[in-house]
């Protein structure tokens, strides 16, 4: 039993000892397939600007361990190429798109022409949709064709109304003929597509002006102003109304309306570009002031310098500016009256030519803003021995004198008329007369340097013309109403001549107003003959009350002046050209009065 035992042990242990010696052998380490080369599909393109590819790389062998691949452009200007092999044109020429293995680097190309290939049109646009032009004014429009590689963008403009804009038939540019709107439209030759643009012709607004710049109410009284927008072509005059302070003046489709006292601005203001022009109001008590203007027009010059047309707009805007009640005119004629009518909204006159008949000659008339007085009555007489028919006035002259001072006997002297009116104004409806007259001219005694064969020649005409006046002043006024004698006396204030006015109470307006600009101007000549400083350098009495070029007058009764100026403005916005630099209105300087009822 021990002996087997021990033989059992000893089978054991060299059977182990065998397996041992006789295990399993160590595994070995798997083969690397490495890649032996690439190849790509397709081996070229061509292709449009704007379209793709995609691109297949094959490594071989197919089982190869490393099969991964980077991609390349030799020129990303012409084609990219993204991670994934999708190659995108971008323009004209040639790229040649490389893979390469990782694994190896093994290469594989791809040859890539990128070619514009002609396409149909597939739509057209304009630049812009909607312009503004005035008339004359141009445009270039341009045509916007899809897609951008289209064959045939060759186009025709239209326009659906030629008469408001033009358009070239080929180049596109647009001319703007008159006020209005047209449809320009682009048509392409390929395909017949179309787009549009509106152009609206408008003519702006270069101004717009009142009928008044300044105004004086009372409460409750009203004014109409009249605005005027320029030019007369413009596309849109629309323009609002607005006060400034509503609680003084309201102002409803140009009627102003005063409401108590103050100040407020009147305002019209463009719909189209915010033009404004304004008006002053001035509300205040019932006291009636009128501004009365006398002027010597002047009948219109030869030269070219002086003539009527180089004078008129001077004194349109004279006048507009200082927007009076009344003016007296003399040496008027009456092309020269229709002119200012028809310039100056809201006045109109009256007075006869001084033959008394109606041909249109030399007039001393009244011209008056409607807006503020109402003409009651009104006549002419003449100053001479025959007032109520057209006459020439009294002589004092020899006929020595009349040639040398006239040219001849014939020429002795003129009709002198007196133009009157008796007004009521329209804010408290009180009365008054305006007289205005231009007296006979002649050599006088301030002067003081005359050929003394002349004499006093005129003054006869004066004296008696001055007593006539008064006397039809006495007839007339006969309710103690408020009277103005104005006009070209040609004749210094404080002369003789004017002793039946200084009789009657009349008094000089230029004397007593309470304002003036100065003492000068108070005292300044009025006859300037196209060369003021000349004649202020000839006035021997140096701006006093007998400056004997001081020859045009206002007498007053039954009220007061509380202003007077003499209106020495030689450029009232005309052109400097007269004989010392001024563009001068007239020979005259006008004479300016407010006086208070």
């Amino acid at each position: 039993m021990k002996r087997f035992t021990f033989f059992t042990a000893l089978m054991v242990l060299m059977v182990a000892l065998l397996g041992v010696a006789c295990g399993d052998p160590k595994p070995e380490e798997p083969k690397t397939i490495a890649v032996t080369g690439v190849t790509l599909s397709p081996a070229s393109k061509v292709l449009a600007p704007g379209d793709s590819v995609q691109l297949t790389a094959t490594v071989a062998p197919e089982d190869a361990d490393d099969k991964s691949v980077v991609w390349s452009s030799s020129k990303e200007s012409v084609a990219t190429v993204s991670d994934e092999g999708l190659v995108s044109a971008v323009s004209e020429g040639s790229a040649t798109i490389t893979v390469k293995t990782v694994d190896g680097e093994k290469t594989a190309t791809c040859k890539i022409t990128v070619e514009s290939v002609p396409a149909a049109v597939e739509g057209v646009a304009i630049n812009k949709q909607e312009i503004e032009l005035a008339p004359g004014q141009t445009e270039q429009l341009e045509a916007i064709i899809s897609p951008e590689n289209a064959e045939n963008k060759d186009v025709r403009w239209l326009s659906s109304n030629y008469d408001v804009a033009n358009v070239g038939r080929t180049t596109g540019l647009v001319t703007a003929k008159a006020n209005g709107e047209a449809t320009i439209t682009v048509k392409t030759v390929d395909g017949e597509k179309t787009a549009t643009c509106v152009v609206k012709v408008i003519t702006p607004i270069e101004s717009i002006s009142l009928s008044s710049t300044s105004a004086t109410l009372i409460p409750e009284a009203t004014l109409t102003l009249v605005a005027t927008v320029l030019p007369e072509t413009a596309s849109n005059k629309n323009y609002s109304w607005s006060s400034s302070n509503e609680a003084v003046a309201k102002v409803e489709d140009g009627v102003v309306t005063a409401v108590a006292v103050g100040e407020a601005t009147i305002s019209a203001t463009t719909e189209a570009g915010g033009k404004a022009a304004t008006c002053k109001i001035v509300v205040a008590e019932p006291t009636t002031q009128i501004k009365a203007i006398s002027f010597n027009i002047t009948v219109s010059q030869n030269d070219a310098t002086n003539s009527w047309s180089q004078r008129r707009d001077a004194i349109v805007k004279f006048i507009e500016a200082e927007n009076p009640d009344v003016i007296g005119m003399q040496e008027v004629t009456g092309h020269q009256l229709s002119y200012l009518k028809d310039a100056l909204l809201g006045y109109d006159h009256y007075g006869v030519d001084r033959g008394g008949s109606n041909n249109g000659f030399e007039r001393t008339s009244i011209m008056y803003n409607k807006q503020t007085v109402e003409v009651l009555d009104k006549g002419t007489f003449w100053l001479s021995p025959t007032p109520d028919t057209p006459s020439k006035s009294w002589s004092d002259a020899t006929t020595t004198q009349l040639e040398l001072y006239y040219g001849g006997k014939d020429s002795q002297k003129y009709h002198r008329p007196c133009t009157w009116i008796k007004f009521k104004c329209k804010s408290d409806n009180k009365v008054f007369f305006y007289y205005n007259t231009h007296l006979e001219y002649g050599y006088h005694a301030m002067l003081g340097e005359y050929p003394q064969e002349l004499g006093l020649m005129g003054q006869t005409a004066r004296e008696k013309g001055v007593a006539l006046i008064v006397e039809r002043i006495k007839q007339q006024a006969v309710n103690g109403e408020v009277v103005i004698f104005g006009g070209d006396m040609n004749q210094v204030a404080n002369d003789k001549c004017f002793n039946a006015a200084w009789e009657y109470g009349m008094k000089s307006g230029r004397a007593t107003a309470e304002s003036v600009l100065s003492e000068q101007n108070r005292n300044s000549i009025t006859w300037n003959d196209y060369d003021a400083s000349a004649h202020d350098k000839e006035d021997k009495n140096n701006y006093s009350p007998n400056s004997w070029n001081m020859i045009d007058h206002f007498f007053l009764k039954n009220c007061n002046a509380v202003e007077f100026r003499t209106i020495r403005d030689t450029n009232y916005g005309g052109e400097l050209k007269g004989k010392d630099n001024g563009s001068y209105m007239a020979d005259h300087f006008p004479i300016l009065m407010v006086f208070e009822m």
